[in-house]
């Protein structure tokens, strides 16, 4: 498989003259436990802690800074979906959305946290990324942090339902068709597919009367997350 060259050059002086293969995993040996150091100006929002494990079951799904954990939405009576969003967010001011799956140990608040810091990063230091419509750096960012609304689905399974991070009520899937578009396993005999489920948070967003000024939608997610975000 062809590995893509970006040679990203940094102006500043302390990183004048390097640049990075693409291959930034060698910049980032902690799993996603900091900026890469030309962000180091941005505060970073580490993964938050969680009991139980991936093949063991979630104990709990934890709380995430910056960000409230809805436990509402119910696409069907008895049947809630829960996710991470935006805390606080105006929704009168949000224009885009990015909804982000995770991958296979489905830790949901890992790359929700992923996504704030990189919004953080965009917001904060525009200047690292092409930012203007015919790619030339920018000076500033064309997007507000408050313009944007993060939201984290939760795709538990049913060994998370034993476990305890799926409270009665909410939905879970057997083992890891949630990212093939398979119904859920519960609650009860509840069967909801993850397609009809993405389709009702979709469908939430572009309601003009919830979110009257939505004009985008991003679905993002990691090597499972990111199957099911192309099918």
């Amino acid at each position: 498989m062809p590995t893509a060259d970006c040679r990203l050059e940094r102006k500043s002086s302390s990183f004048s003259g390097q640049y990075a293969t693409g291959q930034l995993w060698r910049y980032n040996l902690a799993e996603d436990a900091g900026q890469l150091p030309w962000n180091s100006n941005v505060p970073f929002i580490a993964e938050a802690a969680v009991n139980g494990s991936v093949k063991g079951g979630w104990e709990a799904l934890p709380e995430i800074q910056g960000m409230d954990f809805n436990r509402t939405f119910a696409v069907a009576p008895g049947a809630v979906m829960p996710f991470y969003q935006t805390r606080a967010y105006d929704a009168s001011k949000v224009k885009g959305a990015i909804m982000v799956m995770p991958g296979k140990p489905r830790d949901c608040w890992k790359y929700t946290s992923l996504v704030q810091n990189a919004l953080d990063v965009y917001t904060t230091n525009p200047q690292s990324v092409s930012s203007n419509p015919d790619g030339s750096a920018s000076n500033g960012a064309r997007t507000s942090a408050d313009q944007v609304l993060i939201m984290g689905p939760c795709w538990m399974n049913a060994d998370d339902h034993q476990a305890g991070a799926i409270l009665q009520g909410e939905l879970y899937w057997l083992r890891t068709q949630w990212q093939s578009g398979m119904a859920s396993r519960g609650p009860g005999d509840t069967r909801i597919s993850s397609s009809q489920l993405m389709d009702a948070f979709i469908d939430t967003l572009f309601d003009k009367i919830q979110f009257p000024s939505l004009e985008t939608v991003v679905m993002a997610g990691h090597s499972f997350g990111a199957q099911m975000a192309q099918r």
